[in-house]
């Protein structure tokens, strides 16, 4: 993926305190948008592509701090971290105390290093759980006062929910994030299946998403499938499974808001989550 800068005439430096920030930082680069809520109309985008993995986010801090636009003050700032330690606690079980031991029960995270954030998903009466580095955690923290964290189970859900693609018939929301795919699946407004995948070929691809509808029991001929991210095997992933499920399609931009111009030629199904964050609050 190649880099992205759009920056529209009306982003205006000196009104920025106006202007909601949203951030999305992954082992293979950095985005950030910039939202003018006034005209719900997303004004700056920006991609940083890491060609190599940024395994201890080196380069993420060093944009953060350094990046000029990122360093303006906002009305609100969003900060999506995507992982795959994370796990989602009905709300009924959900124990403030123990989401920690839970994390650690669930995932790969052991002992001291990172921060446990919770986030409650209202739509799906579920709360996300997932582990931020310490150093990454405390630089945002210490660079945005009120920011709100995310991880991108949460938009998947939430705006899913929100949005009304649920009926009575299956939805499975598929989020592609280089070697690991997300999958959701929804029906009739409830919460079926959440979990990350990791995968080396589309073939692989193929076979944990036809697992998923075997073991839920679904109808491949009316299950609805939707897609965002970005389909590293150039596009192979997402045409081998449309040859086993007849409704796959990736999704479009958020429908709630404006694109200026200068989005016209940005694939924005590849940063739907975070396009979606100011749904979420």
């Amino acid at each position: 993926m190649s880099n992205i800068d759009i920056v529209d005439d009306s982003f205006d430096k000196n009104i920025t305190t106006s202007y909601f920030l949203s951030i999305q930082v992954s082992l293979n680069g950095l985005s950030f948008s910039v939202l003018d809520p006034v005209r719900n109309t997303y004004v700056l985008f920006r991609h940083i592509n890491f060609p190599q993995k940024d395994k201890n986010y080196v380069k993420a801090q060093e944009y953060l701090i350094t990046d000029r636009v990122l360093n303006y003050d906002y009305k609100r700032v969003y900060f999506l971290f995507n992982t795959v330690n994370a796990t989602l606690v009905p709300n009924a079980l959900f124990n403030n105390e123990k989401a920690e031991d839970v994390l650690a029960f669930t995932s790969r995270i052991k002992g001291e290093g990172h921060k446990t954030e919770k986030h409650k998903i209202k739509l799906a009466d579920v709360w996300g759980i997932y582990a931020i580095p310490d150093y990454l955690y405390y630089l945002v923290k210490s660079q945005y006062r009120d920011v709100m964290f995310f991880q991108q189970y949460i938009p998947m859900i939430e705006v899913n929910l929100m949005s009304g693609v649920v009926d009575d018939d299956p939805v499975m929301c598929i989020n592609l994030q280089n070697d690991v795919f997300d999958v959701i699946v929804l029906k009739r407004y409830e919460l079926l299946f959440c979990n990350s995948f990791r995968y080396r070929n589309s073939s692989e691809f193929a076979y944990f998403a036809l697992n998923i509808l075997k073991q839920l029991e679904l109808d491949q001929k009316r299950l609805k499938v939707l897609v965002s991210g970005k389909d590293n095997h150039d596009g192979e992933s997402v045409s081998l499974l449309g040859r086993y499920v007849r409704n796959v399609s990736f999704v479009s931009s958020p429908k709630q808001f404006e694109f200026s111009s200068g989005f016209r030629n940005v694939k924005t199904e590849e940063f739907y989550n975070l396009l979606s964050l100011p749904l979420c609050v």
